[in-house]
């Protein structure tokens, strides 16, 4: 993914969060494990705002990421991710 913009904003333990834009087009939160290399996306499947967007603002040392996401009403919902969901 070719990323114009990109800040990590939680940092925990062996890992970071934080918001990538591809090509300055809708946000997309992130995952990155720093002990095994791993960056997972998050996007939230409620994310449908216009356009969609999908942020991870902080991480524990548990690794649950609290973060926000828009919807089709352009409404903003919090979301905690914790082991995958």
């Amino acid at each position: 993914m070719k990323s114009k913009l990109s800040a990590a904003l939680g940092v925990a333990f062996a890992a970071l969060c934080g918001v990538v834009s591809p090509a300055y087009s809708q946000t997309q939160g992130f995952l990155y494990d720093i002990g095994t290399g791993t960056y997972t996306t998050l996007n939230d499947p409620l994310s449908t705002g216009a356009p969609g967007t999908t942020q991870a603002y902080g991480i524990n040392d548990l690794g649950q990421i609290v973060g926000s996401y828009q919807d089709s009403n352009n409404n903003t919902h919090g979301f905690v991710y914790s082991n995958g969901s």
